[in-house]
């Protein structure tokens, strides 16, 4: 279990336990009094959940014709996962953070940069830079504390992404996602302090043999909640707004007897606890009808044979008496007010400790993620409450279509009494031979064929209709989910179709932002700049939102950024606006094919080490060339570069008009011909002999020209007539 720091040692609690018995029996009377206001929001639950798993309540169950169809056809659990992915898949992109942390402007600062003051030391004596022995400014002063303040924001920054990779941040954010999609209502708990025992082998001076040495080790991490173990104050529509909140964890006989290892237990309450409920944990329990209900759902035994304890967790105001009576404070301290904001666990009526918010700025770690959000409630509603009403006309459909395919597949026959099988079995077989016991009868009236009519594409038009509503209700259109449909295939076309598809969970990504990111790593930095050792993190910082910024489709964003390198890298004028060559936005462009560009393409650093060694051995030559040289032929190099790309693009334009000259050509003689009723044969012939006078007229020609350069222009008199 994750650990609070102490702001006090545990004190002698003999004779103080009656205070604690009381509170611990007034706090589970609370709890059951929560449990019992939640219920319908928590039979709301249960039914999403059964609607999930694509099965039918006892209730639905009873209600369907007897004989008839029960199938459910689970387009729930499709949709929900799928909105779920497409969120992850946005909030959280590959080798990449959804947060940053950057100084704050401190207009003092900025408006000092350009100032040109010598300032000087407590001596009097002019301060310098130690390299060139340049005076050293109130401008060079304001950029240094500028400069100090980035390093300190990056190293901040840094630090706090580490501790969210160690707890697995990523992990625990996709629960909470997958929780806010299926019930609604998603629960993050960050940060939290836990304890966590370091091993190490030492050697012994004396003995010289190694030994195990055993440290505590203190770290912030994040956590879900369950939404079914959170419990709020439920008149609050906010988290901010809430008075109290109420956490519970069922813990095994094991775990119970082991917090007497934290620091600041109760032992004695823990002691009472454990023999008063020497078969387990059952009286401990504020029994809730949905965790039965969960696990018989789930094929699991019920909640008759769960012995856990029911631990619990309180947040919220805390009188003094009761910080006293656990020991925290001591009663003569006047530091304390009579009123804090402190934190009870308690199991049953047996408070087991009790501390004060560790954190000076007093926040809860809970940050709450609501799909849809209710603007009365705390808890918001998921996917499987929007397409509720859908999903039971489908099923309805569905088995309407199986139980109508069924009866209309086959006719129904009627059969007079006054005939009879001969081998005694009243079925319809090949072959077979039927008596008339009525002489009077006719044959065509022994038996009578009927065939119940089928309304297949009645019923699957309503099928279909309730699919698409449940697109418009769940805000998951076809095309968001990777299903083309009907639509232009052309770059812009799908560029503003995906916009428009993914339009709520952009909106989605922004209320995350806004009531996860933001919250979770302000409190971050807020236990680092409490509890952190390293200085060289610390500072006035600001903490800002990076998802919107992954919102852009993948693929759209990879061909923009390698159209931007096409276009741009090579151009003479505008290639020197691009950082580093190009060489980020390649990265970048990388990166959007979800590779990680580190195992393919150099780093920024590795470039600015060749920049420089590329320099240094141009300064190493004994005439070094003039820049404005050396800009005219990079110019001129680019200029050829574009002039031979101008000329492969004409060539390959001429190819393609030859061929399509060539196309309409014979697509011309071919329309000729037909239009003509001649043959192919003839069309050739006609062609060779047309051929031929051409050719006739070339030699001509030629002739003329060489008698009129050997004799003049009246050589060829009398050869034209």
């Amino acid at each position: 279990m994750a650990e609070e720091i102490q702001i006090a040692s545990t004190e002698n609690t003999a004779g103080n336990g009656d205070v604690l018995q009381v509170f611990g029996a007034g706090m589970q009377q609370k709890i059951k009094k929560l449990c019992t206001e939640r219920l319908e929001i928590e039979r709301r639950w249960v039914e999403d959940m059964r609607q999930y798993l694509g099965l039918y309540s006892a209730d639905q169950l009873k209600n369907m014709p007897e004989g008839g169809s029960q199938v459910f056809v689970n387009l729930t659990r499709t949709k929900t996962d799928k909105g779920e992915a497409q969120l992850v898949d946005m909030l959280f992109p590959a080798e990449d953070k959804n947060f940053g942390i950057s100084p704050t402007p401190n207009p003092d600062l900025v408006a000092q940069a350009e100032n040109k003051q010598q300032m000087y030391d407590k001596n009097g004596a002019a301060l310098q830079f130690a390299d060139d022995k340049t005076p050293y400014t109130k401008g060079d002063d304001a950029k240094a504390q500028m400069e100090r303040a980035e390093d300190a924001a990056k190293a901040m920054e840094r630090e706090i992404d580490d501790q969210l990779v160690e707890c697995e941040y990523g992990h625990q954010s996709r629960k909470t996602i997958h929780y806010s999609a299926l019930l609604g209502t998603g629960v993050l708990c960050a940060p939290e302090v836990e304890m966590r025992e370091q091993s190490s082998w030492v050697k012994d001076t004396n003995t010289g043999e190694f030994v195990g040495a055993f440290k505590l080790d203190k770290r912030p991490v994040a956590r879900h909640v369950a939404t079914w173990d959170f419990f709020p104050d439920l008149s609050a529509a906010t988290i901010d707004e809430c008075a109290f909140v109420f956490e519970r964890s069922y813990m095994s006989r094991k775990s119970v007897r082991n917090m007497r290892r934290i620091p600041g237990v109760v032992k004695e309450n823990l002691k009472k606890l454990l023999e008063d409920n020497k078969e387990g944990g059952k009286g401990t329990q504020n029994f809730s009808e949905h965790v039965s209900t969960l696990r018989e759902m789930s094929g699991i035994v019920s909640m008759l044979e769960d012995n856990r304890f029911e631990v619990w967790r309180y947040r919220g105001p805390i009188e003094k008496e009761i910080l006293i009576s656990a020991g925290v404070v001591k009663s003569d301290d006047e530091s304390v007010p009579s009123e804090v904001d402190g934190i009870i666990i308690f199991c049953g009526d047996q408070v087991l400790k009790a501390a004060i918010n560790p954190m000076e700025t007093e926040e809860w770690p809970y940050s709450v993620f609501c799909w849809n959000k209710d603007d009365n409630c705390i808890f918001g509603t998921g996917i499987p409450y929007s397409m509720r009403q859908s999903q039971a006309v489908i099923n309805t459909a569905w088995r309407l279509m199986l139980d109508n395919a069924t009866k209309s597949a086959g006719p129904q026959v009627v059969i007079d009494k006054r005939i009879r099988a001969t081998n005694g079995v009243n079925a319809i077989e090949p072959f077979k031979l039927w008596e008339k016991t009525d002489p009077q009868m006719k044959v065509a009236d022994a038996f009578q064929v009927f065939t119940f009519p089928s309304v297949q594409n009645e019923i699957a038009n309503i099928y279909n209709l309730a699919k698409q509503m449940i697109d418009e209700e769940t805000g998951l259109p076809a095309i968001s989910q990777g299903e083309q449909g009907e639509v232009t295939p052309t770059l812009g076309g799908m560029s503003m179709l995906m916009n428009a598809a993914t339009t709520v969970r952009r909106n989605q990504v922004k209320h995350w932002d806004d009531d996860i990111t933001v919250p979770i790593i302000k409190r971050f930095y807020d236990w680092n700049m409490q509890f952190n050792p390293k200085q060289e993190i610390k500072g006035d910082m600001r903490v800002y939102a990076r998802g919107t910024s992954a919102l852009l489709v993948k693929e759209q964003q990879s061909q923009a950024l390698f159209a931007v390198l096409d276009k741009y890298a090579g151009h003479p004028i505008l290639s020197q606006f691009l950082k580093d060559q190009g060489l980020s936005a390649f990265r970048k462009a990388i990166q959007s094919l979800h590779i990680n560009p580190d195992d393919i393409v150099i780093s920024e650093e590795d470039y600015a080490a060749n920049v420089q060694a590329a320099q240094e051995a141009q300064q190493g030559q004994e005439q070094p060339q003039d820049p404005r040289i050396l800009s005219a032929q990079i110019l001129a190099e680019s200029k050829m570069k574009q002039i031979e790309a101008e000329a492969i693009r004409h060539d390959k334009t001429n190819q393609a008009n030859v061929q399509i000259a060539e196309m309409n050509y014979r697509t011309q003689m071919m329309k000729l011909a037909q239009d003509e009723k001649i043959s192919i044969a003839e069309l050739q012939a006609d062609l060779q002999k047309a051929g031929w006078d051409l050719d006739l007229k070339k030699s001509m020609f030629t002739t003329e020209v060489q008698l009129k350069q050997q004799a003049g222009e009246t050589a060829n008199y009398g050869l034209d007539e």
